[in-house]
C-alpha cells in the first residue's frame, strides 16, 4: 500500500522509498483516543478538510485540544509501559491483571483500568469496522507476522530455518538434494551455461534435452474428469501435453529457470545463461552441502518470484501474503482429526482456512462465496501448490478423480521450525 501511494503522489511530493516507522498504528490510535494527541498530518487534515462538528466532538481533536479519560497525575513516560503490556496482552493473548500491571509499572490500578478500557475500545471499533478473520488458533501477533514476512517467520510458532550456514545430517542433505528445484539447479551448474535465443529464452534444444532426460516434468498437472486412479505429483501426471517447441511451452522449465535467475544462480550474458562464478565454485562438487543452495533458492522463491501469478488472468488476492500462514495451517491440519492416518488432508480444507483468514473475499451472497471457493481451489492447486510448494519439495499431492489430497513431506519438517 505504501509503494502504491508513493508512486501515486510522485508528481506532487517526494517520500522516502521505505517508510520511517517509529510507532505502530495501534500506539498511534492509543495516543489519539486516550491522550487526545494526534500527529501533524491528522491536524493538517482537520484544517484543510473540516468535518462534521458533532463527529469532532466525539473524538479528540489533537494536540491543540480534546479530552481523554481522567487519568489524574500521570506522564507519557508512565503510560508507555502500561500500553506496552496491554498491547502484549492483546497481541500474544497473555493475561495480565490490572494489579499486576500496576505493580510492574508504578501506576495505580484505577489508571490501568481506565487505560485498558480505552485500548479495548480501540480494538473493538477496529473489529466492528471489518469482518473478523479466523486466525486458525493463532494469537494476533504471530498471525500478522506470518502475513507480514514473505519468508515464513513467526518466532516460536513457525519459521523457515537458517540453512545458509546449517550443518545438516546426511539423511536431511539427501532430502534437500532430491527436491525438484535443487535437482534442476545442480543440473544447470553441471552444464555451466545454457544457450539462449535472441529473445532471451533458453534455446529450444536445451529445453527439449532437459525434458527428455526428466530434469523437470513437462507440465504442471491439472484436474481431469476421466481420472479414476491415484497418482503422486512426482510422477508425470495425468495427461500428455504437446511437445515443447520453445521455453515458454515448457511451463515448469520456464518457472524453474526464473527461480534460478532470480536467485542469481544464472544470469543472461550475451547469448547464454551463465552460472554465476560464486555458485559454480560453491556447488560444482556433488559432495558440496546443498542446504545453502536450497536456502538461496527458497528465499528467492518466497520473496521475489511471482509464484502467485497465473499464466493467464489475475492473481488471487492475498494469496502471496498468505504463504507462511497456509504452510503453518497445512502442518496443523496434517496432525488434526480431519487428516487420515498418514497425514493426508483434503485440499479444500486449506481453501476454507484461507477464506476464513480473508472473509472479505467471500462477499455477501452464496454466489459470491461459491465463486471465491472455486477460484480458491484453482489457485491453491496451481499457484500455491505447483508454483511454490512442489519446487521446494514441501508437499506431496495425490488425486482421486477431482479430489485433491495434500500433506507435508519430510523436507517440510527438515526446513521449518514448528512450535507446539
Amino acid at each position: 500500500a505504501y509503494v502504491r501511494g508513493l508512486h501515486a503522489v510522485a508528481a506532487l511530493a517526494a517520500f522516502p522509498e521505505y517508510p520511517d516507522v517509529r510507532v505502530s498504528l495501534s500506539m498511534r490510535a492509543a495516543a489519539e483516543q486516550i491522550l487526545a494527541v494526534s500527529d501533524v498530518l491528522t491536524q493538517l487534515e482537520r484544517v484543510v478538510t473540516p468535518g462534521d462538528d458533532a463527529e469532532r466532538e466525539r473524538s479528540p481533536v489533537g494536540a491543540d485540544g480534546g479530552t481523554g479519560p481522567d487519568l489524574g497525575e500521570i506522564s507519557m513516560e508512565q503510560i508507555q509501559p502500561v500500553l506496552n503490556l496491554l498491547m502484549e496482552s492483546h497481541n500474544e493473548e497473555k493475561s495480565f491483571s490490572d494489579q499486576e500491571i500496576a505493580a510492574r509499572t508504578g501506576v495505580t490500578q484505577e489508571q490501568v483500568r481506565l487505560l485498558r478500557e480505552q485500548t479495548e475500545g480501540i480494538f473493538n471499533r477496529v473489529d466492528a469496522a471489518h469482518p473478523a478473520p479466523d486466525r486458525f488458533g493463532l494469537a494476533p501477533k504471530p498471525f500478522h507476522a506470518l502475513f507480514s514476512n514473505r519468508i515464513p517467520y513467526a518466532k516460536g510458532v513457525f519459521a523457515l530455518k537458517e540453512l545458509l550456514t546449517a550443518s545438516l545430517p546426511p539423511e536431511e542433505e539427501a532430502l534437500l538434494a532430491a527436491t525438484p528445484i535443487v535437482r534442476f539447479a545442480r543440473w544447470v551448474v553441471e552444464q555451466g551455461k545454457l544457450p539462449a535465443t535472441g529473445a532471451g529464452y533458453v534455446s529450444p534444444k536445451t529445453v527439449r534435452d532437459a525434458l527428455d532426460n526428466e530434469i523437470v516434468p513437462r507440465y504442471f498437472t491439472g484436474p481431469d474428469d476421466s481420472l479414476d486412479s491415484d497418482w503422486e505429483l512426482s510422477s508425470h501426471g495425468d495427461y500428455t501435453p504437446p511437445p515443447a517447441r520453445k521455453e515458454l511451452d515448457a511451463v515448469v522449465f520456464h518457472h524453474y529457470r526464473t527461480i534460478l535467475e532470480t536467485a542469481k544462480v544464472l544470469r543472461l550474458k550475451e547469448n547464454a545463461f551463465s552460472v554465476n562464478p560464486d555458485v559454480a565454485d560453491a556447488f560444482a562438487s556433488k559432495e558440496a552441502p546443498v542446504a545453502p543452495l536450497y536456502h538461496r533458492l527458497a528465499q528467492a522463491l518466497f520473496e521475489d518470484v511471482p509464484w502467485d501469478m497465473p499464466r493467464y488472468g489475475s492473481p488471487l488476492p492475498y494469496l502471496r501474503e498468505s504463504a507462511g500462514f497456509l504452510l503453518y495451517a497445512l502442518e496443523k491440519l496434517s496432525r488434526s482429526e480431519g487428516a487420515d492416518a498418514d497425514g493426508w488432508v483434503n485440499a479444500d480444507r486449506l481453501v476454507d482456512v484461507f477464506l476464513g483468514a480473508h472473509p472479505g473475499l467471500t462477499g455477501e451472497s452464496e454466489e459470491d462465496a461459491a465463486r471465491a471457493a472455486y477460484w480458491g481451489r484453482f489457485h491453491m492447486d496451481a499457484q500455491f501448490g505447483h508454483h511454490l510448494c512442489v519446487p521446494l519439495g514441501l508437499v506431496a499431492v495425490r488425486r482421486t478423480g477431482l479430489t485433491v489430497m495434500i500433506r507435508p513431506t519430510p523436507v517440510f519438517r527438515t526446513v521449518f521450525d514448528v512450535g507446539e
